[in-house]
């Protein structure tokens, strides 16, 4: 038998970490404890970008248990970008999974259902292969909303070319190396929606695997929101620079028809809270008519980062 056909394909982590502290401990825990039938684990390497909470001293302690981490520890902030851009040039294994400090594995065997893809022959020029981001369990009305919310639009983008899109390229995701080695994140661009232009522009290919899921916290106030709404709003602005406009509208751009019967199924499931949810995003898009520039350091979003393990349990 070729021993190369059976060799189990390598995994590099990468965290990018600023001040997730409320979180960072369960994430390695959890990842550490993952099947690992389709790959090998080859490294946790978790990049600090200028954090100035405990994440650091969190990490160190977790790292004298666990000797495939690795720690990264940057004094000043650079951003995600940045902190992605050396994974690319540390990662040592076969494939490298992408996840953020403020994001956790629903089970322990979303990592495996991330490489299995790689392993199938039948996908040629696999280039990424993205998990289903799933919303914890909402405390209080606003987080209510917005998960409502998330919820209808992660149905509707899962439907839109089967989640081949920009906006399912946003939860945690595993690279190729024939992908890594012709990407470089520019610092002036949201870095997810970014990854799926080039991989695009490279005519690599993108599966979503809807059981490897992974949970995430909703924003629980409007001043959290607007934040990510600038982002989003700025971002899209800014790939002016890099794309042709018409692909950056047609991009971001779904279906009306989807978009009319995600919004209608969502009302009558749930009336209340998709009419605030839809007043509220059109409050946010008048409010952020003016924002222009993509700050690449933009202050995170703190309510999302609070202790979210407890509600997943």
């Amino acid at each position: 038998m070729n021993q190369k056909k059976t060799r189990k394909l390598t995994v590099s982590i990468g965290i990018p970490v600023y001040n997730e502290e409320a979180n960072i401990k369960e994430l390695i825990l959890r990842l550490v404890k993952q099947e690992q039938d389709n790959y090998m684990l080859k490294e946790i390497m978790v990049f600090f970008d200028g954090t100035t909470d405990n994440s650091v001293d969190i990490v160190k302690s977790l790292a004298n248990r666990f000797k495939i981490i690795k720690m990264f520890i940057f004094k000043k902030r650079s951003g995600q970008q940045a902190m992605q851009n050396l994974m690319l040039k540390k990662y040592s294994g076969d494939l490298l999974m992408i996840v953020e400090g403020d994001a956790l594995p629903a089970d322990t065997g979303v990592i495996d259902e991330l490489v299995h893809p790689f392993k199938k022959s039948s996908i040629k020029n696999l280039g990424i292969a993205v998990g289903n981001a799933e919303p914890v369990k909402p405390v209080g009305l606003f987080e209510k909303v917005m998960t409502q919310g998330s919820r209808m639009k992660s149905k509707m983008f899962s439907e839109w070319r089967g989640g081949d899109n920009i906006y399912c390229c946003n939860s945690a995701k595993i690279l190729s190396r024939n992908f890594t080695q012709n990407l470089t994140w520019p610092l002036d661009l949201p870095e997810d929606v970014y990854t799926y232009f080039r991989l695009k522009q490279l005519n690599l290919k993108m599966v979503k695997q809807h059981r490897a899921r992974f949970y995430f916290r909703n924003v629980t106030n409007f001043k959290d929101r607007k934040k990510q709404c600038t982002k989003f709003i700025s971002g899209r602005r800014s790939f002016c620079k890099y794309f042709e406009p018409a692909w950056i509208k047609k991009e971001y751009s779904p279906p009306f028809g989807l978009v009319v019967k995600s919004v209608l199924s969502s009302f009558f499931r749930n009336p209340v809270l998709i009419v605030l949810y839809l007043l509220e995003v059109c409050i946010n898009r008048i409010t952020t008519l003016k924002v222009s520039k993509f700050d690449p350091l933009f202050m995170p979003h703190r309510s999302s980062k609070t202790l979210i393990y407890k509600q997943t349990e």
